[in-house]
């Protein structure tokens, strides 16, 4: 190690990688990424505990790439090699890192907490235990052989992202139940998506309107269900339920992450004037009066802040560009692999793009087609 903390191996130095020691250690400590985890991947924990005490693996394609935006995420794995167990395991850290400032969540941290406990007491085929970190959050834990490789102990990220979606998937079914018990009424079935807005007032009215147009996109696309929007106070729950019982609710959750996305994406105006269909042509102009209506929002705040504080969550909007992803309460989960198509032929599970989700936007519109 050189002074600023670079790690150096052989001469070089690892950018990507930065290395601790104190007086009292006898080894030092490392936190590897990037191009750093590619150049150890294939050793062993055994023989980087020739070197190292602990190291700290920084995930490649983290969970934070999907949840981050909501204030929390999995984005490291802490491996403690100087604690070799008698069977010749080796614990495997993983702590939850909460971010209160992008906090957008209608649940608290407590409850994000709460839920991993469940979710990992109700599925047993977890290698994961739940822990309270030092810093008073969450985390989880498993262990990895000393003879296995660091590529091996990288595959715990899908273990990391399964266990993220099944908490916000139980965390979505509780919040649904007590949104409709607050009304008084039953949800709409068992077997719906439920996902919860918060949209800001100016263009409360056009988002709903464009979240409800999901039902007729995903007709256009041969999937028939039922939509249903229940409003309370400033929280919009919409659900999805399909009719036919054997559709995957996955497909349904990853088609309105693709729909949400739509309006912002610069190409997509141009892309969809391209085709003839009535599905296309109807879909690019709820795209088009959104827009319209986010513009004009965005006027009318301009002139309002420009005379009167307006409100946080105004203010906020006025100066962000807006993505409808941004008011929903908490993303959805695949019920599928993610190395899994999401959609046939359109949709498909890619990191590094937007998302872990890439999309063909000419596929899925040549795959919009309305019966008249």
């Amino acid at each position: 190690m050189e002074k600023g903390r670079k790690l150096v191996v052989d001469g070089e130095v690892w950018e990507d990688s930065k290395g601790f020691k104190s007086v009292h250690d006898e080894k030092p400590s490392a936190s590897l990424r990037g191009t750093s985890l590619s150049k150890v991947a294939k050793l062993t924990l055994q023989e980087l505990s020739k070197h190292f005490s602990n190291i700290t693996l920084e995930l490649p394609n983290p969970v934070a790439s999907l949840y981050g935006w909501y204030g929390w995420e999995f984005d490291e794995i802490n491996v403690r090699l100087d604690r070799v167990d008698d069977q010749g395991h080796i614990p495997l850290r993983c702590e939850v890192y909460y971010d209160p400032d992008h906090w957008s969540n209608a649940y608290t941290i407590a409850d994000f907490g709460q839920a991993l406990q469940e979710v990992l007491a109700n599925h047993p085929e977890f290698p994961l235990k739940h822990f309270t970190a030092s810093t008073g959050w969450d985390g989880v834990e498993g262990s990895a052989r000393y003879e296995d490789t660091i590529e091996h102990v990288l595959l715990l990220e899908k273990d990391l992202l399964d266990l993220s979606k099944l908490a916000e998937d139980h965390l979505d079914d509780k919040q649904a139940l007590e949104f409709y018990a607050s009304m008084g009424q039953e949800p709409p079935s068992p077997r719906s998506v439920y996902v919860q807005f918060n949209f800001p007032t100016p263009i409360k009215s056009a988002c709903e309107q464009y979240v409800l147009y999901f039902g007729q996109f995903l007709s256009d696309l041969g999937i028939q269900t039922q939509t249903e929007l229940a409003e309370k106070a400033a929280s919009v729950l919409f659900s999805v339920t399909p009719i036919d019982a054997t559709q995957a609710l996955g497909q349904i959750r990853d088609a309105l992450e693709t729909y949400l996305r739509l309006p912002f994406l610069p190409e997509f105006t141009a892309t969809a004037g391209q085709f003839n269909d009535p599905a296309v042509a109807q879909l690019r102009a709820n795209v088009l009066h959104l827009q319209s209506q986010i513009v004009l929002a965005k006027s009318v705040l301009q002139l309002k802040d420009a005379t009167i504080r307006a409100k946080d969550a105004e203010i906020e909007f006025l100066r962000g560009n807006i993505d409808l992803r941004g008011y929903v309460a908490r993303p959805k989960s695949h019920e599928e692999s993610t190395s899994e198509p999401l959609i046939t032929g359109i949709v498909s599970v890619k990191k590094y793009t937007l998302k872990f989700l890439e999309f063909d936007f000419p596929a899925i519109l040549r795959k919009l087609k309305r019966v008249l």
